[in-house]
């Protein structure tokens, strides 16, 4: 976590790969990596803002977490 800079760009790299293959459920993912740079840096309402949208396009998508995802301590922007 130490190029925070850096995973903010992987993240938007994958964005556009992922919108241009279809795959909403990998955008979201990359979303929510996008919300923790912001939680990491303090921005904590614009983290929140982007997470909501990537639990929304979750549950749009029809897509389920895994039980490990949703407790993972790694995972410290979720309510």
């Amino acid at each position: 976590m130490d190029d925070l800079p850096g995973a903010v760009a992987a993240a938007r790299e994958a964005i556009g790969i992922n919108i241009e293959r279809g795959a909403d459920h990998a955008v979201a993912i990359a979303i929510e990596h996008i919300a923790l740079v912001f939680a990491l840096r303090g921005d904590l309402a614009r983290a929140a803002t982007l997470d909501g949208y990537a639990k929304a396009a979750f549950a749009r998508n029809g897509f389920e977490r895994e039980s490990t995802e949703l407790t993972s301590p790694s995972r410290p922007i979720r309510a």
